[in-house]
């Protein structure tokens, strides 16, 4: 990387991701690229114990001090690297927050779905990983299904190699009636897929600022998540769902069902497609780039 650095040497040289972050920032600083920005869109060591963890932290840490900027996708993220001093100072939040923002000419609400509150139809989107809750979405759904016995949910999303959920976990997800899993598709499938919801589960314990909550939003559709980093900066709590206590089952089926009322659903769904608004992706390249001309 120092190699195609020092061959035209940039002014601008922006990275994202743990192992890309730390290396492009390493080889900016070595060169001498004027403006190195470091990207965080997550926290991977929060909830980490042990050696492991703390390499990971150290990483963003070293990564930070190579950088002449970090920008955070999240207020809360942002606030959890600086109590935890990963960065000198508190980093930079354009508008709202968002990595890339959601595209609305590709979500958006259904011309023609209405919910009617019967057979309500939910969904998950993410990796099927450990930190995404993919292990509390059946006890949450049978919670559910106490109250509202036809709920359905979608599985949409690939099994996580780095922090994958257990096996078992995946085949009572298979078994469970109701229940269908589906693997990752294109933005255009994706977003018809999420038109065809009416309530997003969303039980993740760490996020920068998940893209999901907000294109599930701009498609009409309220979510539920934990009061966790990154998702309570994606839910507006009673504006577009509603962020409850992080591990607490009871509390988040008790959520979804008050969603899930016919009436309330409705004022829900006006709110998540006026709350995406903040999110929209060709507002968020405009304030990279004002804020990239007052740097460069």
């Amino acid at each position: 990387m120092v190699r195609v650095l020092l061959r035209r040497k940039p002014q601008v040289v922006v990275g994202s991701t743990p192992k890309a972050g730390l290396l492009s920032m390493i080889a900016a600083r070595l060169v001498g690229v004027p403006v190195r920005v470091l990207q965080l869109r997550g926290a991977r060591w929060e909830g980490m114990k042990g050696v492991r963890g703390a390499l990971v932290r150290k990483a963003d840490w070293l990564a930070a001090r190579c950088a002449t900027d970090v920008l955070a996708v999240s207020d809360s993220l942002a606030r959890l690297c600086t109590d935890l001093k990963i960065v000198r100072h508190a980093p930079v939040v354009l508008g709202l927050g968002g990595g890339k923002g959601v595209d609305r000419r590709v979500f958006r609400p259904p011309e023609h779905h209405r919910y009617s509150g019967e057979t309500p139809h939910l969904g998950f989107a993410g990796r099927l990983s450990v930190d995404k809750g993919v292990g509390y979405l059946l006890p949450v759904l049978r919670a559910i299904r106490v109250s509202v016995p036809g709920a359905t949910l979608d599985v949409v999303g690939d099994r996580d190699q780095a922090d994958p959920v257990s096996e078992g976990i995946i085949e009572k997800l298979r078994k469970e009636p109701g229940v269908r899993l589906m693997s990752r598709m294109s933005s255009r499938e994706f977003a018809e897929v999420i038109r065809q919801w009416d309530l997003l589960i969303f039980p993740s314990s760490r996020e920068g600022l998940p893209n999901v909550v907000v294109e599930a939003a701009a498609c009409g559709v309220p979510a539920v998540g934990w009061e966790a980093t990154g998702v309570k900066d994606a839910i507006a709590h009673g504006v577009s769902g509603y962020l409850v206590e992080l591990g607490n089952i009871e509390a988040l089926a008790s959520a979804s069902c008050a969603l899930l009322d016919e009436a309330q659903h409705e004022v829900f769904q006006l709110g998540a497609e006026q709350w995406a608004s903040h999110f929209d992706a060709d507002s968020i390249a405009a304030k990279w780039s004002v804020w990239l001309q007052g740097r460069v």
